[in-house]
């Protein structure tokens, strides 16, 4: 089946939009960069591709996604940055800047980026069979699992400095004998969610949310709200928030089911970098020099 849905720009048309990076300022720690970038303005998806090299010769080359809901007043001083360095004004947009949307190119942004690890790259659903062995790690496990009650939860927490409300939770790993990584996994679901989540809290198959496949849609969308934008209206923050189910969303036998973004946003995961344990004299950690 189809995976995600055409480009639109801001305007609503199909296609994507370039942004012209106005100036680039380095932190005092040399750790961080500010980009400033012309005409800046919310979106559901922002591409930012770099290359730096350090002051040792390495070279850093990477694309990362963003999706900036809010764009709050930037506060240079309390991040580390003195004068930010001049704007210079953005040149008349050029024809093919944004490349077309194709699915060659998202298998290759899959690949590239390890998305094979639970996405499909050619259109089947064939398992970790496919995945390349480099992409796949077969001795990896749950080792804790934390909520907000439940043998072990969270403990909310208070941040001293800005007053920041954070979760938090601890684990010491046992006997470490050998090299290994961990990273941390989070849903907004809790366990066995029909449809989402199994017993142990793992995500299911998108399966039943996916509608390239009306039949298997399974979870009805059965909020009525008075604030409900038609069909293709854009719809930016000063409309208010939409509060009952969106007119796009697919309908079976008379009823709205949950899919497209609805299903996206109502079924959250985040996965955070691995943290590296290098035991000496143990098998090397990829990536760790």
């Amino acid at each position: 089946p189809a995976y995600g849905s055409p480009h639109y720009a801001l305007g609503g048309e199909k296609g994507q939009e370039a942004l012209f990076v106005q100036s680039l300022t380095p932190a005092k720690d040399g750790r961080s960069v500010f980009v400033r970038i012309a005409d800046m303005r919310v979106s559901d998806q922002l591409e930012l591709a770099y290359e730096f090299k350090s002051t040792s010769g390495d070279t850093l080359k990477r694309t990362v996604w963003l999706t900036p809901r809010q764009l709050p007043a930037f506060r240079a001083k309390a991040h580390g940055f003195g004068a930010l360095a001049k704007a210079r004004p953005a040149p008349a947009a050029a024809a093919g800047d944004a490349p077309e949307p194709t699915a060659a190119l998202g298998k290759a942004v899959a690949e590239k980026f390890g998305c094979i690890a639970c996405h499909s790259a050619d259109g089947t659903t064939a398992g970790l069979s496919a995945v390349p062995a480099a992409a796949k790690n077969t001795t990896a496990s749950v080792i804790r699992t934390f909520s907000a009650n439940g043998s072990a939860p969270w403990v909310q927490v208070q941040s001293g400095v800005d007053g920041t409300g954070f979760l938090k939770m601890t684990y010491r790993i046992p006997a470490v004998q050998a090299s290994q990584y961990v990273r941390v996994r989070g849903s907004n679901l809790p366990a066995a969610v029909p449809y989402e989540t199994d017993a142990s809290g793992n995500p299911l198959s998108d399966l039943y949310t996916n509608a390239t496949v009306t039949a298997n849609l399974r979870i009805p969308c059965t909020t009525v709200g008075t604030n409900v934008p038609a069909t293709g209206v854009t719809w930016s923050q000063s409309n208010g928030p939409i509060d009952g189910c969106p007119s796009h969303l697919p309908v079976v036998n008379g009823q709205k089911m949950v899919a497209y973004d609805v299903a996206a946003w109502s079924d959250l995961w985040f996965y955070s970098n691995p943290i590296y344990v290098e035991v000496s004299g143990s098998t090397l950690v990829a990536g760790v020099k």
